[in-house]
């Protein structure tokens, strides 16, 4: 898919989960035209934030198997989203891509980045299903429909 012109200030965040739904619409990027996107990976599960400075440096003041958890999780996230940015420049995006790793409640983390970060427009996978005619939205992405009032959220079967 060929991007056109960029619409000027248009940022776009993708809540990237390195899911099918998710890399379709992370594909789609280009056809919004957006001036910049925010790929965006929220980590649920990894319990204490101050350990992430000490994981992303490979060592904890305690080795413990959390801390070495942590850091190996946090290493397959950010490979995860290097990758997301690879694909968005070979589908034809030319525009600034910034990548956020995030420890929290998805829903929260993704409305919570996408103020901070200015972004308009929210893409995101809805992962459940009733069938091919029925989409029924995952918690997370009914979340963010109820928090998000920063303009468009376009969920990605």
């Amino acid at each position: 898919m060929a991007a056109g012109p960029a619409r000027p200030g248009l940022r776009v965040l993708v809540a990237f989960d390195d899911c099918p739904s998710a890399w379709r619409g992370l594909l789609g990027v280009p056809a919004l035209h957006a001036e910049s996107v925010v790929l965006l990976t929220v980590l649920e599960d990894c319990a204490d934030l101050a350990l992430e400075a000490a994981a992303s440096r490979g060592k904890s003041r305690e080795d413990t198997p959390e801390a070495r958890r942590l850091w190996l999780q946090l290493q397959e996230a950010r490979t995860a989203l290097e990758r997301a940015r690879d694909a968005l420049l070979r589908e034809g995006w030319t525009g600034d891509c910034q990548l956020v790793l995030r420890c929290g409640k998805a829903g929260a983390e993704i409305v919570s980045v996408a103020a901070e970060q200015g972004c308009e427009t929210v893409v995101m996978g809805a992962h459940a299903s009733l069938g091919v005619r029925r989409p029924l939205l995952g918690p997370v992405a009914t979340d963010v429909l109820k928090r998000f009032d920063g303009g468009g959220v376009y969920l990605v079967r």
